[in-house]
């Protein structure tokens, strides 16, 4: 058992809670302040979900003007 091992039972033991809960709820904690590697902060995800939500709208709205053109040439053409 390494040094660092034995610290983590010891205050696992300390604060009266397993010594894996205790190291999952420091790696939540570092991937909820962007600390760790690859990791998105809570700031980020709500961010990014909320960028996915627009960039969707925007894809939407491309799509409808895209089309819109052709609908206007084809109500003419059937009005002449």
């Amino acid at each position: 058992m390494t040094l660092v091992n034995v610290r983590w039972l010891m205050l696992a033991k300390d604060l009266g809670v397993s010594d894996v809960s205790l190291r999952r709820w420091v790696q939540e904690e570092k991937a909820a302040r962007g600390e760790r590697p690859g990791g998105l902060s809570r700031d980020e995800r709500e961010e990014l979900g909320r960028l996915r939500g627009e960039n969707a709208k925007l894809r939407m709205e491309r799509e409808i003007l895209r089309k819109a053109p052709v609908a206007a040439r084809s109500a003419a053409a059937c009005a002449a």
